[in-house]
């Protein structure tokens, strides 16, 4: 036989089925609503290092000199990773070549500029230089360009200034 129904442990419609919301954890610094780091946040304090890293570096404190030696020496036996390790730190590759455009000319004043970024130009479509040469250079004329106007504008301020001082004092 079936065993009566007791409506009394039935909720009503209306109750809620889902357990109450807990309230959200405070928010902890450097996190979002959800607890993950925020962009920008590894989690690690700053300049915070790899404890194996540190481990290691412990470890070797006092035998970078025996080790140097030890490459250098296998380097002189022959070993090529030893050579290409020394050769990489006693002579790393060059990141910057020196630029030679024949005919440039000497800068003194601002003036001087647009014949230089022409003298750039000419030797870029002669292929004497190429254009990833040519970024640095125009940025060295143009800094120089705007150095020199703000320092002949500043002489021209202090100029008009004491100007309007002896006009004020009527010592002109």
């Amino acid at each position: 036989m079936i065993a009566p129904l007791d409506l009394a442990s039935v909720p009503p419609p209306h109750a809620p089925i889902l357990p109450e919301a807990q309230p959200l954890p405070a928010m902890v610094e450097g996190r979002d609503a959800m607890g993950r780091f925020t962009t920008g946040n590894s989690g690690r304090p700053r300049n915070a290092r790899h404890r194996v890293t540190v481990a290691i570096e412990t470890m070797m404190e006092n035998q970078w000199e025996r080790i140097t030696m030890k490459v250098i020496d296998q380097a002189l036996r022959g070993d090529t990773a030893a050579q290409r390790l020394v050769m990489e730190r006693v002579s790393p590759v060059r990141r910057g070549v020196a630029v030679v455009i024949s005919d440039f000319p000497k800068i003194e004043s601002v003036a001087d500029v647009p014949t230089a970024l022409a003298a750039i130009l000419a030797a870029a479509a002669a292929g004497e230089i190429t254009a990833d040469e040519v970024a640095p250079l125009v940025t060295i004329l143009s800094a120089y360009s705007a150095s020199m106007d703000s320092a002949m504008f500043a002489e021209r301020l202090e100029a008009l200034e004491k100007e309007i001082e002896s006009t004020r004092l009527g010592t002109k």
